[in-house]
């Protein structure tokens, strides 16, 4: 089996995890966990180091990998911007009480994401699963960080 297909899986279980969870702040902070996994995984393969979610903060992985922009598929620098924009709205419902358009900001977010990533669509858009799309994309990115986007079929 090909990184690309294991990417693949990893995508659609992503998918189908978040796709029980109806409340669009808790796919943010599953969302989130579930890309810092990918994150790792990422880590991992460009710089040949394993990496546990409690040795450095989101942020600082974000830093980590943008050492390996030069050695990763053309696009990741891309997704290191999406990531980042992620942590940022995740912070911002973390950190601040009045942090009211979560929904519409997450909502921009995915569309963005989908912009770049456009991900496997395996259902009728909604705003919910655009956002939950927009998260397994970045997570095939992450799990095959080396594979050229002319290797999708």
């Amino acid at each position: 089996m090909s990184l690309t297909d294991v990417s693949k899986i990893v995508e659609w279980g992503v998918g189908v995890r978040l796709d029980r969870v109806k409340d669009i702040e808790l796919i943010l902070l599953k969302g989130h966990l579930m890309l810092e996994v990918g994150i790792n995984h990422a880590i991992r393969t460009l710089a040949g180091v394993a990496c546990k979610s409690s040795d450095f903060s989101f942020h600082r992985k974000l830093h980590v990998l943008e050492n390996y922009i030069p050695s990763a598929r053309p696009d990741f620098g891309r997704a290191l911007v999406h990531l980042r924009s992620l942590n940022k709205l995740r912070n911002r419902l973390a950190h601040e009480l009045t942090f009211e358009d979560v929904s519409s900001a997450f909502g921009l977010w995915s569309d963005e994401v989908l912009a770049d990533f456009p991900g496997t669509k395996v259902c009728r858009n909604t705003f919910r699963t655009k956002i939950i799309r927009a998260i397994g994309a970045l997570i095939t990115v992450l799990i095959d960080p080396r594979r050229l986007p002319e290797e999708v079929e």
